[in-house]
């Protein structure tokens, strides 16, 4: 009989806590409002016409429409994701997603306060959106943790923008990942020193921001036949001269990556020109940084 009524004790205290915690998980706010449900997203431009290889300045700004106060994240690459597709029906299914530039110390997760009718906005740069001649939708979206459950992710959504990507000549060449290539930084400090066919030397650094950089010598005689050594930090989203530099001293190339061999991105496969569009031209950089 105490058997029984020790079963019976337990199995009473079991369904007693499977009931409290049900009643925990019935009072969560499984269903917490969206409070991006009053804030707007919108995405623009900084063209609609690109050349291929060229980089695409994107901004994303979130405006408060309701009347009142909303706590959001600021926008950062974290937190604001962009997806291109190709302009036509059933484009949205072949959606490919695409990172912008960001370095590692910028910050991210920061709040702000928006009052009505307030807006903040994030600047982006994308160097992988133009490999491919064609016409195309940029899709962006926003998201942050529901303040009331963590668990819930709360997303606005921007109307998607259309662009062309034109073109026989190319930008940027480019590697896989979006860089520039360092024949083509080659060219630009080149272009920039006045010379037609120097000698260089070309090394890839992290600046203090925690961008990179190319930064190249070049060697070329002057119109009195002395050799000068001019150099050039470029810049590889962009593809301009970012600043003039002092020249570096080159190291045995079994050296030169091995200092930097944590911040050093090792170049991919060239973005073969060939895969962009069939007839494409010489390399014709934009002399300056959009």
């Amino acid at each position: 009989m105490n058997v029984f009524w020790n079963r019976l004790r337990f199995f009473t205290a079991l369904w007693a806590l499977c009931g409290f915690a049900l009643g925990l998980l019935a009072c969560a706010p499984q269903n917490a409002p969206n409070r991006l449900s009053q804030v707007t997203m919108q995405i623009e431009m900084n063209r609609d016409v690109y050349r291929p290889g060229e980089a695409v300045l994107c901004t994303a700004t979130l405006t408060n429409s309701h009347n009142m106060p909303v706590d959001i994240m600021i926008p950062d690459y974290l937190s604001t994701q962009f997806t291109y597709c190709p302009r036509k029906q059933g484009g949205l299914s072949q959606a490919i997603a695409r990172e912008p530039v960001y370095s590692n110390k910028e910050t991210i997760g920061a709040w702000t306060t928006l009052e009505p009718g307030q807006s903040v906005s994030k600047a982006f740069v994308f160097t992988t959106l133009t490999f491919e001649r064609g016409e195309f939708l940029l899709n962006a979206s926003y998201g942050m943790p529901n303040p009331e459950n963590p668990e819930l992710t709360d997303r606005a959504f921007a109307q998607s923008l259309a662009f062309d990507v034109r073109g026989q000549d190319v930008y940027i060449h480019r590697y896989v990942d979006g860089l520039m290539t360092k024949e083509d930084a080659i060219q630009v400090a080149a272009r920039a020193a006045g010379a037609d066919a120097p000698e260089a030397e070309v090394k890839l650094i992290i600046d203090e921001g925690g961008y990179e950089r190319w930064w190249v010598n070049i060697h070329a005689e002057n119109a009195d036949g002395v050799r000068q050594t001019q150099s050039y930090f470029i810049d590889p989203y962009g593809g301009g001269v970012w600043a003039r530099a002092k020249p570096f001293e080159p190291k045995p190339a079994d050296q030169v990556s091995s200092d930097r061999i944590q911040a050093f991105r090792r170049p991919m496969k060239l973005y073969d020109e060939s895969l962009l569009a069939p007839g494409a031209g010489r390399f014709q950089p934009g002399a300056t940084n959009q």
